[in-house]
């Protein structure tokens, strides 16, 4: 019943949050997901394990703007990890246009903050296909960061969508690849499940990697 209570809790907050916001402007879309993710952080001293909850919250306007927002709040080996990620986008036609991102991560006493900026793009190839893709840099070490990530959505079905991305992250000499596999299965016109699996490495083999997977619902309104 505590798991549950924090599930309602977290959904019900964001969309309290941008219901108001999205009437205001003639939102076309608005789907809030909550989901338990779990996730292995190998390092070089010894594995650690994540597990906790994210509720996100994305839409599109009729005027091209589209916006996601997301807070995290989990557990890694004791220590509280609390994080929040923001995105708001604007596709020109539908295609390509402007993008900015902030996120927020914060683990015991140790907090990190990073604001992006750069274009995010969308081609649908054929009626079940779209692909998509951003590129952006940090606002704070503009043109010496960069962030690629390139994707591709295919609905198998009325009721089933696939979907995949890829992603590479680097400051300098530091870099991160990512990757990611999903599935949205819808139940009905408004509720459909969400499951994902993810990995990851920083800097090779002597680095960091990470693995995880997340299940959950997604409600559109």
């Amino acid at each position: 019943m505590k798991l549950i209570s924090r599930i309602v809790m977290s959904t019900a907050m964001l969309v309290t949050g941008f219901t108001a916001l999205a009437g205001m402007s003639h939102a076309e879309t608005l789907t809030a997901t909550t989901s338990i993710e779990t996730a292995n952080i190998g390092t070089p001293s010894g594995d650690l394990s994540y597990s906790g909850l994210r509720t996100t919250l994305d839409g599109g306007f009729t005027n091209g703007v589209e916006y996601e927002a997301s807070i995290r709040s989990g557990d890694v080996e004791g220590f509280a990890y609390r994080s929040f990620d923001a995105e708001l986008a604007y596709l020109h036609n539908g295609i390509v246009g402007p993008k900015v991102s902030y996120g927020y991560a914060e683990l015991g006493d140790t907090s990190f903050d990073q604001t992006r900026v750069g274009l995010t793009g969308r081609h649908q190839i054929s009626p079940d296909v779209i692909i998509y893709g951003d590129l952006m840099t940090n606002a704070d070490a503009f043109a010496d960061d960069a962030a690629v990530k390139l994707g591709a959505a295919y609905d198998v079905s009325h009721d089933l969508t696939v979907w995949g991305e890829v992603g590479r992250d680097s400051l300098g000499v530091a870099r991160e690849d990512r990757a990611e596999l999903g599935m949205l299965y819808h139940i009905n016109d408004h509720v459909a499940f969400d499951g994902r699996v993810q990995a990851g490495d920083q800097d090779g083999a002597d680095g960091i990697d990470i693995s995880g997977a997340s299940a959950g619902l997604a409600f559109r309104f």
